[in-house]
């Protein structure tokens, strides 16, 4: 008798596991679709303002602002790149390694800005 209710509670246990991970799941997509719509918004941006230094033919402030779009790009960095895009993933959600002061959320993936070197 004793077997039926420890499997029961076993079960019931699971149950709430797989919930539990489901609702985390749903989390970091609906995160992954606000992140995608942001750097889709900040996009657009940029290309209006491309477009609009071609259109007024500054070419060199347009050049300048490739240069500035570049170098935000290189400060951004994975925290961890093992070559495994889905232990990637695994390991940046649960990495807390990163410096807070030093990292970001961007939808559920922990980035970690390149540290400039001081030239002596």
């Amino acid at each position: 008798m004793r077997i039926p209710l420890i499997t029961k509670y076993l079960e019931e246990k699971n149950m709430e596991y797989q919930n539990a991970l489901l609702e985390k799941q749903v989390q970091e997509v609906q995160n992954i679709y606000l992140t995608m719509r942001g750097w889709r918004h900040d996009y657009h941006n940029h290309l209006q303002a491309m477009k609009a230094y071609v259109k007024m033919g500054e070419y060199d402030r347009l050049e300048e602002y490739l240069g500035l779009l570049e170098q935000d790009l290189d400060h951004v960095n994975q925290l961890i790149e093992t070559g495994n895009v889905n232990l990637d993933a695994c390991l940046l959600y649960t990495s807390d390694a990163a410096d807070e002061e030093d990292s970001g959320d961007l939808g559920g993936r922990r980035v970690v800005k390149k540290k400039k070197k001081n030239s002596l």
